[in-house]
């Protein structure tokens, strides 16, 4: 199990830096960058893709990143939003 956390646009994984230790294996990655003409659909499964998220994974974010993290939960099964 992984709590996975996307940052908003303007940010990158730094935002996340002050957690520490939170007793689970935590990935902060950086967001590419959306492509030219790319929907937020093919974006959140380019990245789902990536990260290779699954079932067992816990996704949040904020800002953009939590619109992302919504519609990777839309389209996949993950073990929380």
């Amino acid at each position: 199990m992984r709590l996975i956390l996307l940052p908003g646009l303007a940010a990158d994984e730094r935002m996340y830096g002050g957690l520490g230790d939170i007793g689970v294996a935590l990935l902060t990655p950086r967001l590419p960058a959306p492509r030219r003409g790319e929907t937020m659909p093919e974006f959140a499964r380019r990245v789902a893709d990536e990260l290779q998220i699954g079932e067992s994974d816990l996704i949040g974010g904020c800002s953009f990143g939590s619109l992302v993290a919504a519609e990777i939960a839309r389209q996949r099964p993950v073990g929380a939003l």
